[in-house]
């Protein structure tokens, strides 16, 4: 769950798991992912060695990639490998999202919030037990920042385990404001990646840390059974001696881990020669557990792994849900009998997701659904349902409510009870409802990188970079939450219950044929609804649908003539509100088309023997607004005002009663909505023609009915709507040529061309071709069509 997978403008970065310290430039920014061509070839050597791959597809994909810097010459190459057999379809994917070569679509907007301050989140504590001096954004070789956290209880104490750069620091948050560090135990290695989880081993009584790392780290065993359950320690008065802690060796095997179920999975261990995931059996010695499996190989990242036993819908099987990094999905395997022998079978595998990298995931409690955290910032969180694990489908994909104007990156979450609690980078702290698993809310936060004094003074800016939240711990006897942030460290955190949603009002429900139509006005505070039917009124009711996340829905399969009773109920992380009032609808068959009525359910394109589509016939006047036969509010104010169904008065609209009730081609009136007649280019659904606003772009050639009659060319005055262009009567003649206006955007010639569009211009130093050099970074320089980027020499350069 620990992985900085970095990018700036100028250089792209692999989210390449086999960095060691040694692949760190001095000269160059820290970063956890390095995009040397030394990578590049390790890469794919993996895959030549592994056979997905030839030596010469080796040799052809590293020079366009790397000495050319052809990337579409990339892609085009392997989608002709793939047409004539000799790539596979999911190697060819793989190479193009480790060479970040996906055109990735827009992202999903952000999930929405409506809590004020931190919402329910409270600070408890903070303590910054070895502060990062210099911190590792800092761009050397010598920084430090902190990492992986966990929790230990025992007794009436509780501590939280916080890893840094330099080893793993024990601190005692049984109060939270006065927290304070026990014991440091130095580690060597991992100055960036080191991680850190718990199992109790139930023979001995004891419980054991197992502290993994990369960047030349290896795997340590610390002995917690050495700290007090009730008499507080003092502080760094180290009560776990030297011979309650090992070094294990495993250098490099553990860039996250993992404990459940009795066993260690060390994950993305061994990068360089083996990747993916390495299994230990914690209950044969959990002093010293010997690798009893392993999930690797070429596309077997297994970057962070979930384990979960007898899971339900799978006949009884312990079910390893392993992220598969560059992969782009999630995989389900079969590890039951990885104690006797076996190897881990795959049993099932997420839909891949274009672009993404699968970092790390979760489980709910029910098993139902997994919560997967994908750190390239595509689409941050996908809701996978796994209630079959033979074949996971992707239910959404949501990010954090300031996504859509700050750029922050996810990075690792745990899941408790109905609340997704994440650690998100530059934002920080965030606390998701997930009661509804199509509508997740956010519900809470905390600014741990931007704000970590809680002063409301920001100190840092969302940058897009990989600061900030790394990790959390959800699970202490008493409810802290514990919240690793890579500069100030620890923070616990109160995370309080949300407030019931209020019940649903205005339900109401209108019948069809075999169904009824129902809407409601929203909950505050609502992530669903309920929809619970009776046929008597006043019930008892049955549930029809949950986690609605919209306000209507529509009852199918009913039986025409019977009268059906509806109430809805609001749901979020706390339970159930109470019910709506009640309405009731009685579904009938359609009306029977030719009995010369003009009935409800019928218009002037479903029967038009019933509905002619405006007769002659309507009379002003009469008190009957009859729109069908082509009066409206405007044409007949007398008759048809007030007669909108709801719309407001003076609106463009549709009347009610009458020889033809409902007036053709205008959908929008029969469902509520007002006529749109037209939506003129570069208008939206503000500047809808037909709302009687003359609002741009709209004018009187493109919306008389809102604007009034369009200007008469040839009345010698220039009127809004006219120029040169359309009427050089009114408004002058236009210039001959471009010159001297060809940086103003506008078509001064009316020749149809626009500034160095326009042969005009070809002498204007403005359209002179650019001069490459001038672009210091491979986004601005692709953004220049006369430009080219190097990737081999990093300059922009000519076509």
């Amino acid at each position: 769950m620990n992985d900085l997978f970095v990018r700036n403008s100028s250089t792209r970065f692999f989210a390449l798991c086999l960095l060691t310290a040694a692949l760190v430039l001095p000269s160059s920014p820290a970063r956890a992912h390095d995009e040397s061509r030394g990578t590049l070839e390790v890469f794919l050597h993996e895959l030549e060695h592994a056979g997905d791959i030839t030596e010469n597809q080796h040799l052809t994909i590293e020079r366009l990639f790397w000495e050319l810097g052809l990337d579409d010459q990339v892609g085009t190459y392997l989608d002709a490998q793939t047409t004539a057999g000799r790539m596979s379809e999911e190697t060819a994917e793989y190479i193009r999202t480790l060479l970040h070569l996906e055109h990735v679509g827009s992202t999903l907007a952000p999930t929405p919030s409506s809590y004020t301050g931190n919402g329910n989140v409270v600070l408890l504590g903070h303590v910054n037990p070895q502060p990062p001096n210099p911190y590792y954004s800092d761009n050397t070789s010598t920084g430090q920042l902190y990492n992986g956290v966990w929790g230990y209880s025992v007794g009436t104490r509780e501590y939280a385990l916080q890893t840094n750069s330099t080893g793993l620091h024990i601190l005692d948050v049984t109060d939270p404001a006065t927290a304070y560090r026990v014991q440091y135990v130095p580690m060597a290695g991992g100055r960036i990646w080191r991680d850190v989880a718990t199992h109790e081993d139930l023979p001995s009584g004891k419980t054991y840390a197992y502290v993994g790392a990369q960047s030349n780290g290896n795997l340590w065993v610390v002995d917690l059974s050495y700290l007090s359950g009730s008499t507080a320690h003092g502080v760094d008065s180290n009560p776990i001696p030297p011979a309650g802690y090992a070094d294990r060796g495993r250098t490099n095997y553990g860039h996250t881990i993992h404990v459940g179920e009795g066993l260690l999975f060390m994950n993305s261990a061994n990068q360089g020669s083996s990747l993916g995931c390495q299994i230990f059996d914690l209950l044969q010695d959990p002093w010293n557990p010997p690798l009893i499996a392993s999930w690797s190989g070429t596309q077997r990242d297994c970057h962070d792994s979930f384990v979960r036993a007898n899971v339900p819908g799978s006949g009884g099987k312990d079910i390893l849900y392993s992220a598969d990094g560059y992969a782009r999905s999630y995989r389900l395997l079969d590890i039951t009998n990885v104690r006797s022998g076996g190897s881990p079978t795959l049993i099932g595998q997420t839909p891949t997701l274009s672009g993404i990298y699968g970092h790390s995931n979760w489980l709910t409690e029910d098993s139902q659904h997994l919560y997967a955290f994908e750190e390239a910032n595509v689409l941050d969180i996908a809701v996978f349902d796994v209630s079959n694990p033979a074949s996971p489908t992707l239910v959404t994909t949501f990010q954090w409510s300031g996504d859509a104007t700050e750029n922050s990156h996810i990075h690792n979450c745990q899941i408790r009870g109905d609340y997704l609690m994440c650690g998100y980078y530059q934002a920080g702290f965030r606390v998701f409802d997930i009661s509804n698993p199509v509508n997740a809310v956010e519900v809470g936060k905390y600014e741990t990188w931007r704000d970590p004094d809680g002063d409301g003074s920001f100190n840092e800016a969302i940058t897009g970079g990989y600061d900030g939240g790394w990790n959390v711990y959800l699970f202490l006897p008493s409810g802290a939450v514990l919240v690793s942030d890579m500069k100030s460290g620890t923070f616990v955190f109160q995370v309080d219950p949300v407030a019931i949603a209020g019940a649903p009002s205005g339900l109401s429900a209108s019948p069809g044929d075999a169904q009824a139509g129902l809407s409601w006005s929203a909950s505050g505070g609502a992530t669903g609804y309920s929809v619970h039917r009776a046929t008597a009124t006043g019930g008892p009711y049955t549930t029809v649908a949950t986690n609605v996340a919209a306000t209507s829905y529509t009852d199918s399969g009913l039986t025409n003539g019977t009268t059906y009773y509806y109430v809805v109920s609001a749901t979020n992380a706390e339970g159930e509100s109470t019910h709506s009032n009640e309405a009731s609808a009685t579904p009938a068959g359609a009306p029977p088309c030719g009995d010369a009525v003009c009935e409800a359910g019928e218009d002037c394109n479903s029967c038009p023997a019933d509905c002619p589509s405006f007769t002659a016939g309507a009379t002003c006047g009469n008190g009957l607004c009859e729109a069908g036969d082509g009066e409206d509010c405007l044409s007949c104010a007398s008759d048809c005002a007030g007669q909108q169904g709801g719309k407001p008065g003076g609106r463009f609209c549709c009347g009610f009663g009458g020889e033809n009730p409902v007036g053709c081609g205008d959908a929008a009136c029969r469902t509520g909505g007002f006529s749109c007649t037209e939506t003129p280019q570069g208008g939206s659904v503000t500047t809808c023609c037909g709302d009687f606003a003359c609002e741009a772009p709209e004018d009187g050639f493109n919306c008389s009915l809102d604007c009034g009659a369009p200007p008469v060319c040839g009345d010698l005055t220039c009127d809004p709507g006219e120029d040169v262009c359309s009427c050089s009567t009114d408004c002058g003649t236009p210039p001959a040529d471009e010159v001297g206006s060809c940086t103003d955007g506008e078509d001064n010639d009316c020749d149809g061309n626009a500034d160095c569009a326009d042969a005009d211009c070809a002498g204007d130093p403005a359209c002179q071709q650019a001069d490459c050099s001038a672009f210091g970074d491979k986004t601005s320089c692709s953004a220049e069509p006369s430009c080219h980027w190097s990737n081999q020499s990093k300059v922009c350069l000519p076509n």
